[in-house]
């Protein structure tokens, strides 16, 4: 979020005064933390590796798992991708995702990721029997993988990790193909999808042609999708003139387009639906800069408005004001994820201190007693309440407020550092 704000910078030629108390304010709320996940000195670890057997399929799955960084510490929940060719595409994804969802740039929330790891792809990422020119056909078991998914492999990341009810997809090639499949036949097991250059073609192209009664049969208006299509053309075509080739090679391609831009969109299935095409990205290539768009796509209601922090220190708007503009937007989040989220903690701290900071003190003084109210068993709450009413010269109060911060859930040392400084300072026992 912070650095999306400093894009707001260029609205202010004119007001010299503004600029520099935004560029102070700025400088005051970013956190210097570090974002690599550690379990050891001189490993940097982004997950682990677990194994499930499957009476469905018969067989041992290995699954690659990222967990928040902020678990260790918290008793948080989050939301769950689950990626298909998960060893292909597990490192990136997270990098991703731990990037747009960090204290800095929260743009996304933090998210689990479970990476599946094929045993055999084409049987398990075709939802129907299709020719194989080469090589022996398993093709054909998809809907005893999607089955796997859903009765199996989602109830045990259920059970054993910390999830929120709301859950991503995504798929790359026959693994998009099996993300558009899901959604048409179980749309009740997750909220998003994002298909990268789906295989649309395969099996004379029938997951394609059921779309076209399934999306006008069926509402899906809590359901989001992100199709991604690489460019995959012949020399000297353009969007324009594949669609009317009838060529073998370029299928692939022209079912995509359709499926995008007339099946879809003239379907009454309500779907929230977007696409975009990369006429610069191969088939290979295009995993990467898309599901980029695509996460910022499907969450981009998440992120604060860029514009809040020009209210914060905008002296007409007052404290009340700015307290409902926050939690109206987080209300909207809720509603979208289907569960309560609240301001997070960090983020209403940092508002809290840049206050601070620059003596706005009635405005410091409603976020941190906002996150008290919020996380009432969270120790760090009291401590910043405590470092504001040291500052404003409130010393009974900021006693009670350290002495809170030491018997609330695991406590602390640096409240009791700061206790003890205050009753020495106060000549108190």
């Amino acid at each position: 979020m912070i650095i999306s704000l400093m894009k707001i910078l260029i609205k202010f030629p004119h007001e010299p005064q503004q600029l520099i108390a935004l560029i102070c304010f700025l400088v005051f709320i970013i956190p210097n933390n570090s974002v690599s996940q550690t379990t050891q000195e001189g490993i940097l670890n982004i997950g682990f590796t677990q194994t499930i057997h499957s009476s469905i399929l018969n067989e041992k799955r290995t699954i690659w798992i990222h967990i928040p960084e902020a678990y260790s510490d918290s008793e948080e929940a989050y939301p769950v991708v689950y990626l298909l060719d998960g060893n292909t595409h597990f490192k990136s994804v997270v990098g991703m995702i731990e990037a747009l969802s960090s204290k800095n740039n929260s743009i996304i929330p933090k998210l689990i990721v479970v990476g599946i790891l094929n045993t055999d792809r084409l049987r398990d990422l075709t939802p129907k029997h299709g020719n194989k020119e080469n090589g022996p056909n398993t093709s054909g078991g998809g809907e005893t993988f999607m089955a796997f998914m859903q009765k199996e492999l989602i109830p045990f990341i259920d059970k054993t990790y910390p999830t929120k009810p709301y859950r991503l997809f995504i798929g790359h090639s026959l693994g998009g193909l099996t993300v558009i499949n899901t959604m048409l036949k179980r749309p009740e097991i997750f909220n998003s999808y994002i298909a990268l250059d789906p295989s649309l073609w395969w099996s004379d192209s029938a997951t394609l042609q059921e779309a076209k009664m399934i999306l006008n049969n069926k509402k899906l208006s809590n359901e989001t999708l992100y199709v991604a299509i690489a460019n995959t053309m012949t020399t000297n075509m353009t969007l324009k003139n594949v669609v009317q080739d009838t060529s073998k090679q370029t299928q692939h391609i022209r079912d995509i387009l359709e499926f995008s831009t007339q099946v879809v969109p003239k379907s009454t299935s309500e779907l929230e639906f977007k696409y975009q095409y990369y006429p610069n990205e191969g088939h290979s290539s295009l995993p990467l800069i898309a599901t980029y768009d695509a996460l910022r796509y499907i969450f981009l209601w998440y992120d604060l408005d860029k514009t809040y922090i020009p209210l914060i220190i905008n002296p007409k708007i007052n404290e009340t004001t700015l307290i409902k503009t926050l939690t109206d937007h987080y209300e909207i989040v809720s509603s979208k994820l289907g569960y309560t989220v609240l301001p997070p903690e960090s983020l209403v701290n940092q508002f809290g201190y840049g206050c601070l900071r620059r003596k706005l003190f009635d405005k410091a003084e409603v976020f941190f007693k906002l996150n008290v109210k919020n996380y009432p068993n969270k120790s760090n709450v009291f401590d910043s309440l405590g470092d504001f009413y040291s500052e404003v010269g409130e010393i009974d109060k900021a006693i009670i407020a350290f002495k809170k911060a030491i018997n609330t859930g695991k406590g602390n040392r640096y409240s009791k550092d700061k206790l003890n400084a205050l009753l020495a300072k106060a000549d108190r026992p």
